[in-house]
């Protein structure tokens, strides 16, 4: 097997070979030092010489003893604290000088003068009542312990799982794992590692473990497929190297504070440092005088961070020196888009050194960038820039960055139009420029950039025309594969509404042929734009009434997937509140969770008006329905949350409104959000927009229009079909109707059956699980379109498919009384997108609780109510769970136990086809009484934890055993135990000196005890043996 050790072995060879020095047990610092020591301070007080060359060695102590003094109650504050020592360096007060020298404690700009380690199983203790512990693999550079790694075996057992390695580290807390027992380690933290040599993710202390990503690229070449071979060379390659750790920690890493109560921290994904490296270059090539003033277009597909990616790059700017501290300004088309990104940006001023400013009219912009020489960031829209009110500011340091390049900023170049006369019905002749051209005319020398998830190439806008040339692409395909969108699926569901489908496309090929004859287009344009919405049809109360039956129908199949908030998408004011109200009509309690978010109108009715409210009825609707429990479910809109509108729970968007290109685009982006169980996102089209999507994917990349918005006809259903074939197939002995029983009983029954079923063949296990999950995936998506028989069959199988889960890590119902609550946990977690929340539903508890649940009554009570095969899975997992619990103190104990247990099931997990379990159910039952009878003896000698874990340990020997009492081992373990823990305070393991004073002192009590002189050694090993394992 390729062991833990083996993976933490190849990760310090792959650093060595990139220049890292390896801390081995002669090291200086490991022999000397304490368990509470964190950074090696001699190694560090070297460094600081050499980086701040001629300061006093006074002054380079004090700045030691600073980073390990922080003081702050919060763990996020102290590493925040040390963050910006570390970035920034470390002013010390000199009062024996004029000035306070700036104490650097690393040398970003000469990798040399740094010193890079890399050490393995380095042990802590930092509280004489908390646990020791001892990461994996740390990174140090100068003697700071900057990055840590948890690793796991890929040839491990089921819990050896990256989550397992996250939990380990603390998850994103800030006190629990590792970061209760050695909290301090964690105050130089940089970012964490989690691998299992397979996959290697990267996250920081406050990242939940769906925002650990993998560093995918080495120099910015498209990520890696998951079924690449060499991640973990990626991983040290493209991160972890000297020169790229460095870069990253002064410029990829930061922290924002959104609450004022709580920061949070930030760290770049591959696609952003590589985007916004290569932004930086083509703005210097790009500035004028020497360059056009184009430095290109940053291509990132919505829902990847591109707000983030824009304060990254705004950083760099202002702190790259060759660009002179230019002023920035960050252009947007919409005033909630203005506010969003500039929240998003002063939460982040620390890190951007400057305090961003928000224009609130043109005569503030002019006035702002009048008095602004250099520096700063001015938010303004496209807007405030006027023909009329043009005021050159020549600076050529002057870097504008647009948001939502592709959208509303065109028109630097004159656009001939036509338009009718109203007198004499002729067409005359309009030259027109856009907001672009007026925006340049201000800011003739300034270079601009821009970033968008959907550029624009049509025959008279181009978005790289305005921006220059793409300079960094980062796909929707990549974005799914790296896990930081889900992929959308298409239904069209025209024929459940319009009693003629083809009549919207009769009205799009009768534009078409206007064109073919040459008709102007602008006349063309005009008829569209007048009558896009084509309100006779699209406002009918009778189509309407057959969309809010069909949506409802539909909605009602798939509510209870994930958090069951959908978005519909209507074309007119008024379409938008005849729907409301005859949604309402079909259900009225969907008064309480609905709401039609439509800007008000002066000339609205009363009605309209109450049922649209004000702007701030809007903004308290869009802050509630953002939250993971809102009571608001269900949003009816037109034009509003179509854009920079994130729910990430939002999993399905019904569309009765014609859109196009990049509009359409962004819109249905509202749906490709991550979220905790969130396998994809649905668009379901009543509108005809299948050939308006396929034009828009015509342009994204050719992966793209291969990989995403397939038609759920075309996918899920085929996927659907085949596995309920092959499982039907399976469970064809089985009565599947009795789990539509109006008898809870009846239909937990049949659920048990099909467990028990599946559980008869572990071979048969697996592939039911395998097959089950993707069964589970495709329902989600394709649920719309099944009937309702098809429904209840894949209920049941994923009913089964959870009754199995909780299997694996709980005791399951125990009584009849219980019956009626968890089955309708079963089903409802069936067809939750969340796996998670089954695997966390079982508390954890003591070892002597979890051995109640071992003793005759209670085991007989689980062999009445459980088939054989579920009945022996409840017991193998409550003994493991009881072995766990037993390894945390007793290593000798739980050894023995486990070695046990396999013994016991090897023969049955080995089984094939027809077995008869009636053996391995006496066997395993004898041992689970075999542990109670322990647990009952040593409660009866007073003996727990650690005493009774050195009590086992001696007891094992049965020839010494014999020859001394219970007492005698009791009292021998006790003075063990405090001989143990004093010897705790130092690294015993690692000094040979101090294990052997450890080996004399436990000699010397044995001798006490008469323990017998020919077992002495044996015992002298068991009991340090247990001593390192429990410390």
């Amino acid at each position: 097997m390729f062991y833990e050790s083996e993976v933490e072995k190849t990760i310090i060879e792959l650093l060595q070979d990139k220049g890292y020095s390896y801390i081995d047990d002669k090291n200086n610092w490991i022999v000397e030092r304490q368990l509470s020591d964190f950074i090696n301070e001699e190694l560090l007080l070297q460094q600081l010489t050499i980086i701040n060359k001629g300061v006093e060695n006074r002054i380079l102590e004090e700045a030691i003893r600073t980073i390990k003094n922080i003081d702050h109650p919060s763990l996020f504050e102290r590493n925040k604290i040390f963050h910006q020592y570390l970035v920034n360096g470390i002013t010390i007060e000199d009062y024996e000088s004029e000035v306070n020298p700036l104490i650097k404690l690393v040398d970003f700009n000469e990798i040399t003068n740094n010193q890079f380690e890399i050490g393995n199983q380095i042990k802590f203790k930092e509280f004489a009542n908390r646990s020791t512990r001892i990461p994996d693999v740390i990174i140090f550079i100068n003697g700071l312990p900057l990055v840590v790694m948890e690793l796991k075996s890929f040839e491990g057992f089921e819990d050896k799982l990256l989550e397992d390695a996250y939990n380990q580290l603390g998850g994103n807390t800030e006190s629990s794992g590792y970061r209760y027992d050695i909290p301090t380690l964690f105050n130089y933290n940089a970012f964490n590692v989690i691998s299992d040599g397979v996959n290697s993710k990267v996250g920081v202390l406050t990242s939940k473990i769906d925002r650990y990503n993998e560093w995918k690229s080495v120099n910015g070449e498209l990520g890696y497929k998951d079924n690449y071979a060499f991640k973990l060379n990626v991983l040290v390659d493209g991160l972890l190297k000297p020169e790229r750790l460095l870069d990253v920690i002064k410029n990829n890493i930061f922290f924002i504070n959104k609450d004022k109560n709580k920061n949070i921290k930030i760290m770049t994904q591959y696609h952003q440092y590589f985007g916004v490296c290569k932004s930086i270059e083509k703005v210097k090539i790009a500035m004028k005088p020497n360059g056009n003033g184009k430095a290109g277009l940053l291509w990132h597909t919505q829902g990847s961070g591109k707000s983030f990616s824009m304060v990254m790059l705004a950083h760099r700017l202002i702190t790259n020196q060759v660009l002179q501290n230019p002023t920035i300004i960050v252009l947007t088309d919409r005033n909630d888009l203005d506010d969003q990104l500039f929240n998003t940006f002063s939460s982040a001023s620390e890190y951007l050194r400057c305090t961003p400013v928000q224009v609130n009219s043109r005569r503030d912009l002019l006035e702002k960038l009048k008095i602004m020489k250099q520096g700063g960031v001015i938010f303004s829209t496209i807007q405030k820039f006027d023909k009329d009110e043009i005021q050159v500011n020549e600076r050529n340091n002057i870097i504008v960055m647009a948001d939502e390049a592709h959208r509303g900023h065109y028109g630097v170049y004159e656009r001939i139009t036509y338009q009718e006369n109203e007198d004499t019905n002729e067409l005359e002749l309009i030259s027109k420029y856009g907001t672009e051209k007026y925006i340049r005319d201000s800011l003739p020398n300034a270079t601009f950039i821009g970033f968008t998830g959907t550029p624009v190439t049509t025959a008279d806008k181009s978005t790289t025309d305005i921006y220059g040339e793409i300079i960094d692409t980062y796909d929707m395909t990549q974005s799914v594969i790296d896990g930081a969108t889900v992929r959308i699926f298409y239904e069209g569901r025209l024929a459940r509404v319009w009693t003629d489908p083809n009549l919207l496309r009769r009205i799009d090929d009768y534009y078409d042929d206007l064109e073919n004859k040459g008709i102007n287009k602008t006349i063309i344009e005009e008829s569209k734009k007048r009558m896009s919405n084509i309100k006779v049809i699209l406002e009918d109360d009778d189509l309407l009434g057959m969309l809010a039956k069909d949506i409802v129908e539909h909605y009602e199949q798939r509510k209870d997937f994930l958090n069951g908030k959908a978005m519909i998408v209507m074309p007119t004011r008024i379409a938008a509140a005849k729907l409301y109200h005859k949604i309402i009509a079909l259900r009225p309690s969907y008064e309480e969770m609905m709401v039609a978010i439509v800007t008000e109108s002066n000339k609205d009715k009363q009605e309209l008006r109450d049922l649209f409210g004000s702007k701030l009825d809007r903004q308290k609707a869009a802050n509630e329905f953002k939250s993971k429990n809102s009571k608001i479910k269900i949003a009816i809109v037109v034009d509003m949350w179509l854009t920079g509108f994130d729910v990430p729970d939002l999993d399905v968007m019904y569309i009765f409104k014609k859109m196009k290109a990049h509009n359409l685009m962004q819109a249905i982006a509202r749906v490709n959000r991550i979220y905790p169980g969130k396998e994809s996102g649905l668009v379901v089209d009543y509108i005809g927009l299948a050939k308006a999507l396929e034009d828009a994917l015509n342009t994204y990349t050719a992966r793209d229009k291969e990989f995403n918005l397939k038609d759920i006809q075309e996918v899920a259903l085929t996927i659907l079909k085949e596995k309920l074939s092959i499982l039907n197939e399976w469970f064809y002995k089985i009565d599947l109707d009795e789990f539509n029983s109006t008898s809870a009983k009846e239909r937990f029954g049949v659920i048990q059956q099909g467990a028990a079923f599946v559980l008869e063949n572990d071979k048969r296990k697996k592939e039911y699980l395998k097959l089950s999950i993707d069964l589970k995936h495709a329902y989600i998506v394709s649920a719309g379109i099944l009937d309702k028989e098809q429904h209840s069959v894949v209920q049941y199988y994923l009913s089964v498919r959870n009754y199995i889960l909780k299997l694996e890590i709980g005791t399951g119902p125990i009584s009849i009384g219980d019956v009626n609550e968890e089955i309708e946990k079963l089903v409802a977690d069936a067809i939750k997108g969340d796996e998670v929340k089954v695997l966390t539903q079982v508390g954890t508890t003591d070892q002597a609780t979890l051995v109640d649940l071992l003793r005759p009554e209670k085991i007989e009570e689980l062999k009445k109510t459980n088939p054989p095969h579920i009945f022996l899975k409840i017991i193998e997992n409550l003994l493991k769970q009881v072995i766990a619990e037993s390894r945390k103190t007793n290593l000798y104990k739980a050894q023995q136990y486990s070695e046990r247990l396999r013994k016991i099931l090897e023969k049955y997990h080995n089984r094939e086809g027809d077995f008869d379990t009636t053996e391995t159910i006496v066997k395993i039952i004898d041992f689970a009484q075999e542990i109670v009878s322990d647990e009952d003896a040593a409660n009866e000698l007073g003996l727990s934890g650690r005493e009774r874990a050195f009590y086992d340990a001696l007891a094992g020997n049965k020839s010494a055993y014999e020859l001394l009492t219970d007492e005698t081992l009791k009292c021998i373990a006790h003075e063990l135990k405090e001989v143990v823990e004093e010897y705790a305070t130092t690294d015993w393991s690692k000094k040979k000196s101090t294990q052997a004073k450890m080996r004399k002192e436990i000699k010397r009590l044995l001798r006490k005890y008469n323990y017998p002189p020919e077992y002495t050694e044996d015992a002298i090993q068991t009991v340090i043996k247990q001593a390192e394992y429990m410390l």
